[in-house]
């Protein structure tokens, strides 16, 4: 089954001929009168910070506003063979229809790597609108972007470019709950002066089935970036946007064989940024992207933060957990870490290796009484299960690991692999306190 998400931006009201068994619905962005749409005035904040991004920066991120919608609204078990690829088109208004033509393959390319579906897009011009009003900068420029999601990773990738001295604009996402503004809180005292936060609020509208919403979410990283590459293209040529996450976790091989599914997510793996770095290339936006942490383990980043102090007051101020609501099945407050999903694990392993695992959770993964088929249970044991697998494996078998979880540069092969063997030794001296 063909899923159709047709984007209506500004004055649109485009509405293409379809075929009457596809499934479609009309995803609005900044349009007038639409109380359901997926973002109003998304870039207002932009505009009165004094920043003017690209008008292809901004295409690139209305298209993948209209991504993310699409996945999250088009539910994987629907119709299809093996319940996991969807064939989706996006129908979207852009103002380079030829540019943008030319860039397709690069497009398509990387979002049937990042999300495993199969994609069709079709560009029309869109809809001439008045030009924003464009505010006072608050302060300097920012010397770059770096993406803050309020987790660990990022709140240590902000603490260690403010140390600089130099200003960032840091950028963030956020639905229901905004996730940054503790970990932002907990900068102020030290950096408010050098950061421009800007934080961005966008929820997708439901489908006409209230039922299906789709839980995997790949196409959020594609979102963030483009967040992060719209701020970065206001600044001058070259700027950079830093995309601050550890190697184990963007590469994320999966634990066990039977989870190369929904548990190998692709969001900051290597490939999926080269291919988002050919896209912005194909498209002429002058933004230089880093992953500067690509070669650390969590628990090496918390080692090597440039300012202990901020990190150490902070530090429980992130979350970095896949079920902050989990706490509601236990009888638990919500907005807490769960304590075993497979970032809370990777979190606390890291924690432990600096001395700083004393943080309040829901569950304490190591306690005896977890078993292993309960929900609070079946991460650990894969971790477990893959550690027992590492630690019989060859060096020439765990660059095979590597590199069967998704296409990697040659020339960092060796350096993937020790950040993925030393990240699994830190979860297991974390979790041999109990095994």
């Amino acid at each position: 089954m063909l899923w159709n998400v047709i984007a209506q931006i500004g004055d649109d009201n485009f509405y293409p001929v379809l075929d009457p068994n596809d499934f479609r619905f009309v995803a609005a962005i900044d349009k007038p009168g639409e109380n359901h749409g997926v973002a109003h005035d998304l870039l207002s904040d932009v505009f009165k910070a004094g920043l003017r991004p690209s008008q292809t920066a901004i295409d690139l991120l209305y298209i993948a506003a209209i991504a993310y919608t699409a996945d999250l609204r088009t539910w994987r078990g629907y119709d299809t063979e093996d319940a996991w690829a969807r064939e989706i088109a996006i129908h979207v208004p852009v103002t380079d229809v030829a540019l943008w033509n030319a860039a397709a393959p690069k497009l398509i390319e990387f979002l049937r790597f990042l999300t495993g579906d199969e994609w069709t897009v079709n560009f029309r011009p869109k809809v001439s609108a008045p030009a924003p009003t464009i505010g006072k900068s608050p302060g300097p420029m920012p010397s770059g972007a770096c993406l803050f999601s309020g987790g660990l990773d990022s709140f240590v990738g902000a603490i260690d470019l403010l140390a600089s001295g130099q200003r960032f604009a840091l950028v963030g996402h956020y639905g229901h709950t905004r996730d940054q503004a503790p970990a932002y809180e907990a900068l102020k005292p030290s950096y408010e002066a050098q950061t421009l936060p800007l934080w961005f609020f966008l929820v997708p509208p439901r489908s006409s089935d209230e039922q299906i919403v789709e839980s995997t979410m790949r196409a959020r990283s594609f979102l963030f970036l483009a967040l992060g590459t719209s701020v970065a293209s206001a600044l001058p040529p070259g700027s950079p946007l830093y995309v601050p996450e550890n190697g184990l976790i963007s590469l994320n091989i999966p634990l066990t064989f039977g989870r190369a599914g929904t548990h190998s997510t692709r969001t900051t793996h290597p490939h999926t940024i080269d291919l988002y770095r050919q896209l912005i290339n194909a498209l002429g936006i002058d933004v230089v992207l880093h992953t500067p942490y690509r070669f650390l383990t969590k628990g090496e980043m918390l080692r090597d933060c440039k300012n202990q102090t901020v990190l150490k007051s902070g530090v429980y101020s992130t979350m970095s957990c896949s079920r902050p609501q989990a706490g509601r099945f236990h009888k638990r407050p919500v907005g807490r870490h769960c304590g075993y999903c497979v970032p809370c694990i990777i979190r606390r392993a890291s924690l432990h290796a600096v001395g700083l695992d004393s943080e309040e959770r829901v569950i304490n993964v190591l306690s005896p009484n977890i078993r292993a088929n309960e929900a609070a249970g079946y991460d650990k044991r894969a971790f477990l299960m893959a550690i027992a697998r590492v630690r019989d494996m060859s060096p020439l078998q765990i660059t095979s690991e590597v590199m069967s979880a998704g296409p990697v540069n040659t020339a960092e092969v060796a350096a993937l692999t020790g950040v993925f063997t030393r990240g699994m030794d830190e979860v297991e001296q974390f979790l041999r306190q109990t095994s």
